[in-house]
């Protein structure tokens, strides 16, 4: 009798175990969906479509400089060690590497947390559509991805002759170095339908584009905290739209590295007024600089000296005669 009391007790003890364990993973795995709504909106994990969506481009007719016909063949292959080489291909609507490279980072992402798969389609195709969720992929290009940056409820960040500038006035917002490329990470919800999300994954070169994607498809946490769509728990009201800037190598989007984000007007015209506060620095020294190479060298120059009465160069600057003849 013991002995079956005991092995019941082991059954049940088991059972609860498994009914815990499996209540756990079910409640991490609800919480980190959840999370990540945070961030996608709730279609991402509704049976409403979710889009990534990738810049449809048309190749203008080209033709040969010697005969004037037209080149219909106008994309090789590039050479690989051991293979074949067929010098010329055609191809109706080219698609960016860079973007191939994001779909695959994003939809490996969705896959993995999420029950909606994400539909990968062209900006042309829904050129007109504002009612969805979506992704965009890359800069100008992409007729969904200027949506984004016209939109009303964008008072942040759009990409302007190749740079990062404030949508309100235009401004820069950063120093960029020419040694990187750079890419931009903006979500909103649309003036027309609050209830969506659209999202940008932008780059100022092709690797800015890719790593950018990249970088929301495996830093989402940093991204949620520094958004701080956390202090909004219930849902009750909507999540923060957020602009994220990222650094990376060319040709590495694993190098990619969060360098600036910002959450409102506040903080974009706070970074705008650092820019032209040192661009104004720059210019100063560099005026001055000029001053000073085209004294003569029988002046020295002494910093907080009275001037000579009508010599003028800068506030903290001054001159004067090292010898008299």
């Amino acid at each position: 009798m013991e002995k079956l009391e005991v092995i019941l007790y082991n059954v049940i003890g088991g059972a609860i175990v498994a009914i815990l364990a499996s209540l756990y993973v079910n409640l991490k795995r609800y919480f980190r969906r959840w999370r990540l709504k945070r961030i996608f909106g709730n279609d991402a994990d509704s049976s409403d479509k979710y889009y990534i969506v990738y810049a449809k481009l048309f190749l203008r007719e080209i033709k040969d400089k010697n005969t004037g016909n037209p080149i219909t063949h106008p994309y090789i292959k590039p050479p690989a060690k051991g293979k074949k080489q067929f010098l010329e291909f055609s191809m109706e609507y080219p698609v960016s590497s860079c973007e191939v490279r994001a779909s695959q980072y994003l939809s490996s992402f969705f896959s993995s947390h999420f029950k909606n798969k994400l539909n990968l389609i062209s900006d042309l195709e829904i050129v007109n559509n504002y009612n969805i969720s979506f992704i965009s992929l890359g800069s100008l290009s992409n007729y969904k991805t200027t949506d984004v940056f016209d939109n009303e409820a964008n008072d942040l960040v759009k990409i302007d002759n190749n740079d990062f500038v404030s949508v309100k006035n235009g401004k820069k917002l950063l120093k960029l170095d020419a040694k990187y490329d750079y890419g931009l990470i903006l979500k909103i919800r649309p003036s027309e339908c609050p209830n969506r999300v659209w999202i940008v994954c932008a780059g100022l070169g092709e690797t800015g584009t890719s790593s950018t994607a990249w970088y929301l498809s495996n830093n989402w946490q940093e991204i949620l905290i520094k958004s701080k769509s956390w202090l909004n728990p219930f849902g009750l009201l909507k999540t923060n739209n957020f602009a994220a800037i990222i650094r990376s190598l060319p040709g590495k989007d694993e190098s990619a590295k969060l360098i600036a984000f910002y959450r409102n007007k506040k903080e974009i015209a706070k970074a705008s007024k650092k820019i032209q506060n040192n661009d104004e620095k720059k210019s100063q020294s560099s005026i001055t600089n000029t001053i000073i190479s085209a004294i003569p060298s029988e002046y020295n120059i002494n910093e907080d000296q009275a001037l000579p009465s009508g010599v003028s160069v800068s506030p903290n600057i001054s001159l004067t005669k090292s010898s008299i003849e």
